[in-house]
């Protein structure tokens, strides 16, 4: 049985409680069983336990947050031992992207992230996808035999294992493996365009909920949200007077404009702002083609998304 151990910021317990219920099938498997500092008993030495348990775990689970990266305790102690006892090969490191935050210049940046292509789990609109893309991938990491016969449930085989990472001995893993193993590919045109479909039914549900909330906190609002095939508009009323319309497009390549578009108007006879497809080698992003502020960010599904409310939601601040 596989010992999971979590290190995480306690600001993402929430996060940390929805992925060991996603681990539960694995436990009623008994492939695994998991380990966080909420198991730790009032009055015990805290810092002591936490060391034994990460010592004698085989897989651990980085909870990579602007709130993990901050913490000393979980950047300095927890995950610096983590990357020391897999360069051992006595524990296989999994960074778990919560949300964004500058992970990709740290030492985790030679691991291969998970939710996959390293998108962070803020960024689904339905985060148990998420979540049931990371247990699946934890079940295939066991099954294909990745941690060798440190899997085995013996107090001979744990008291090794100890030994060896205090004394900073490797143990010979069978089928020890780096996770270095990330590399640049090509992105098809159906990727691509599946991309930005998606992006496209995200935005429509984000700006329906958008209003609706708006419009559940601010009793002289009203809204009409009209959505058809490739092309949604959003107009908000105040005091039954229109102040603010938009209609944004996801335009195909034989168009004028080939991305997602943003029109101040309840028609797409004007473009104000466009997001097209790009990559790096590694993921899909949106990169805005011109905006009011120049910049060129990349963008998520969640960030494109904000990005067409917030210029919106400013012709009502």
């Amino acid at each position: 049985m596989v010992r999971v151990f979590f290190s995480y910021s306690h600001e993402d317990e929430t996060a940390r409680n929805e992925l060991e219920k996603h681990l539960t099938i694995l436990k009623r498997d008994k492939l695994v069983e998991t380990w966080h500092d909420r198991r730790i008993l009032a009055g015990a030495d805290f810092g002591a336990e936490i060391d034994q348990s990460l010592l004698e775990s085989n897989l651990i689970l980085l909870l990579v947050s602007p709130d993990f990266l901050a913490s000393d305790y979980c950047y300095s102690m927890e995950m610096k031992r983590a990357l020391a006892m897999r360069d051992q090969g006595i524990a296989w490191v999994v960074p778990i992207i919560l949300d964004h935050c500058d992970w990709q210049s740290t030492p985790l940046t030679h691991l291969l992230a998970f939710p996959k292509d390293g998108k962070p789990i803020s960024d689904y609109p339905n985060p148990n996808k998420a979540f049931s893309e990371i247990a699946s991938e934890i079940r295939r990491i066991i099954q294909e035999g990745t941690f060798g016969h440190v899997t085995n449930d013996t107090s001979q085989a744990q008291s090794d294992h100890c030994e060896a990472a205090r004394e900073s001995k490797p143990i010979i893993v069978d089928k020890a493996r780096s996770g270095n193993l990330r590399i640049k590919r090509e992105f098809s045109d159906y990727e691509r365009d599946t991309f930005k479909k998606t992006t496209y039914e995200y935005m429509a549900k984000y700006f329906k909920n958008s209003l609706e909330e708006l419009k559940k906190r601010n009793r002289d609002i009203d809204f009409m949200f009209e959505k058809q095939g490739n092309k949604f508009s959003a107009t908000i009323y105040r005091s039954g007077k229109k102040i603010a319309c938009c209609t944004i497009l996801n335009r195909t390549k034989d168009m004028s404009w080939g991305g997602i578009t943003y029109s101040h108007a309840t028609d797409e006879s004007s473009v104000s702002a466009s997001l097209n497809v790009e990559d790096d080698g590694y993921s899909l992003f949106l990169i805005p083609t011109f905006s009011m502020s120049g910049e060129k960010e990349r963008l998520s599904e969640k960030g494109a998304a904000d990005c067409y409310w917030s210029m919106l939601i400013e012709q009502l601040q």
